[in-house]
């Protein structure tokens, strides 16, 4: 077998290996993507969620009050919904008195739409006894202050206000712009509320978020649809520099858009998944790794062509002589 061919028939092997690398890594992860999120895509008219009035006998409700003593909101306490899953769901009680929370731009189009009855649990450690955990629940009320920013055309902020809690949500696009997704829900807390007395902490101010707790992306939907889900969602959030703290936010009659822009009203309804809430595995890192990957493959053949091309040329060169 002469030189010339030995040579050729390296480069082939070594551009299919290249060629395999490129499909396994980048290719199938991003087409199975494709298809479980194609599967889990359901076309359904907007759910109206009408405030209920609750019935005095529910025994699976216990009320929650806070701070002003205003009317108080009922919190079904499932023990399941805090085990040390970071993302869990159950079936919601009927009787549900669900919160629309509107942010507008400065032209008094809508951009971001939250339809949910929020409630929020905090567990806390007081300076009492290092056995002494004391637990909070509290509602994101109504008459929340809502705030934000919808200026950039890939992020999003939404911001509920209210006395001395400050609850905000992060969206973002993905890279192609054709999927939204809540990038991180961060919960402000002003230790000073008498909901925290005694509390063992430092820091007047703590933030809980899922930043520390997630490395997925929360409810992604495509870019013009809402995300809806008819069970119950908790999911947790903390910080790694307060351990003696940890936070659940439960999420019922949950309905939620960025970037809305048209209609001022929610899109087609994207439902969560029957088995889960909607959390995918943040593909960014794979996907990068996958293309650097695939380029050093290709340098890699293309480097050792040139250099086999000059190097036969020499020795027949040198035969020649």
């Amino acid at each position: 077998m002469s030189v010339v061919h030995r040579s050729t028939t390296f480069r082939c092997v070594l551009f299919t290996a290249a060629i395999v690398i490129f499909d396994q890594i980048l290719v199938s992860p991003i087409h199975a993507l494709q298809i479980n999120e194609k599967n889990n895509t359901k076309w359904s008219p907007i759910t109206t969620f009408q405030k209920v009035k609750r019935l005095p006998d529910e025994s699976s409700l216990d009320p929650v009050s806070n701070t002003d003593d205003e009317t108080q909101r009922s919190v079904r306490k499932s023990a399941v919904l805090y085990n040390k899953a970071d993302i869990t769901t159950t079936t919601q009680p009927s009787n549900i008195v669900a919160s629309l929370f509107r942010l507008n731009e400065e032209e008094g189009n809508t951009c971001i739409l939250l339809r949910v009855d929020a409630v929020i649990e905090v567990k806390f450690k007081t300076k009492l006894g290092s056995e002494d955990v004391r637990q909070t629940d509290l509602y994101v009320p109504d008459d929340a202050e809502v705030t934000g920013d919808c200026s950039n055309e890939d992020d999003a902020t939404l911001i509920l206000k209210w006395k001395n809690f400050v609850f905000t949500w992060y969206f973002t696009k993905t890279l192609g712009g054709e999927r939204w997704f809540v990038k991180a829900l961060e919960l402000e807390i002003n230790t000073a509320d008498k909901h925290f007395d005694h509390i063992k902490t430092k820091d007047k101010i703590v933030r809980l978020s899922t930043v520390s707790s997630y490395g997925t992306l929360l409810f992604m939907t495509p870019v013009g649809q809402s995300y809806s889900c008819q069970k119950e969602i908790s999911v947790v959030l903390s910080d790694q520099n307060v351990p003696t703290m940890k936070g659940y936010v439960l999420l019922r009659a949950f309905t939620v858009q960025p970037f809305i822009f048209k209609n001022n009203e929610f899109g087609p309804a994207y439902q969560c998944s029957s088995i889960g809430a909607g959390a995918m595995r943040n593909e960014t890192v794979p996907f990068i790794f996958g293309i650097t990957l695939a380029a050093v493959a290709v340098l890699t053949v293309g480097g050792y062509a040139v250099f086999r091309h000059f190097k036969i040329k020499k020795v027949q060169y040198d035969t020649m002589e």
